[in-house]
């Protein structure tokens, strides 16, 4: 049987904005995070609490290091290449493959050696003039909130890679419940700009997080109303001003088009 080691370090490339990542990650509050233990044959099990929510992360009961072990879940935090892909116009994503090394659904598990996962962030991200740069570590750290859910299946698979495969997912028959977990936990921190996504970030950066959630969604919310006021000047329909009307009051804009300037010329997000 072969065997190797693998060094694992968060390697940074954001050119000249390196620093502004570095910082966030050096300013992380809150340095523990409950993850499953590698012998918990019941941590897939449903539990509920007294209002009938699943709570997914209940028996994760086994403190770690968010800074000991954030280079295994975050390897990388880098501007995109030609091969990334965005869905629609998201700035930044934490790409992982657990689930297909860790926890796969249809094929067998490559072990934790092969993962391979880090955060893409887009290069218009980098266009916003904030002297502190606010916005952009807003976005850093609700992608790194992602990296630390990741923590609580993907450590116990290296701590113990032989129990977690056969106890916590049964040799694979569990891998289909582990992989809806995850979603579900993506899909709770993705509710942009609500109070779920602020209190995430909060719980890591207490004294800055709302500083930073405020200043990425003021930016977004600008880059937002330009863009709806551009596609006004240049919409022929009558039905399809009525609706980008609409949804201009919903962003709670009420003047007309003087004075805003379209996204490419005011280098916002």
């Amino acid at each position: 049987m072969k065997t190797y080691k693998r060094k694992f370090q968060t390697h940074i490339d954001l050119r000249s904005y390196s620093r502004f990542a570095e910082e966030v990650i050096s300013g992380i509050e809150t340095d523990t995070i409950n993850v499953f233990r590698p012998d918990d044959e019941h941590a897939l099990d449903y539990v509920w609490d007294k209002d009938g929510a699943e709570c997914i992360d209940a028996r994760a009961t086994l403190p770690v290091s968010i800074r000991e072990w954030l280079p295994v879940v975050c390897q990388f935090i880098r501007l995109e290449t030609a091969c990334d892909k965005f869905d629609g116009e998201w700035l930044a994503y934490y790409r992982s493959n657990a689930g297909e090394v860790l926890w796969p659904v249809q094929s067998a598990p490559a072990g934790p050696g092969a993962l391979i996962a880090g955060i893409v962030v887009r290069h218009e991200v980098l266009k916003h003039e904030d002297p502190e740069h606010n916005c952009l570590k807003g976005l850093l750290a609700h992608e790194l909130v992602h990296t630390f859910h990741a923590m609580r299946f993907v450590v116990p698979a290296f701590l113990n890679w032989r129990s977690f495969w056969r106890k916590v997912v049964s040799e694979g028959t569990c891998c289909d419940i582990l992989a809806s977990n995850a979603e579900s936990r993506r899909l709770f921190l993705d509710r942009y700009g609500d109070e779920n996504e602020l209190a995430e970030i909060m719980g890591f950066w207490p004294s800055q997080g709302k500083k930073w959630f405020d200043a990425f969604y003021k930016v977004e919310e600008t880059a937002a109303i330009a863009k709806l006021l551009d596609d006004l000047r240049n919409c022929a329909d009558e039905a399809e001003k009525r609706k980008i009307r609409m949804r201009l009051r919903k962003l709670g804009h009420r003047g007309g088009l003087r004075g805003i300037q379209s996204p490419e010329s005011t280098g916002q997000l």
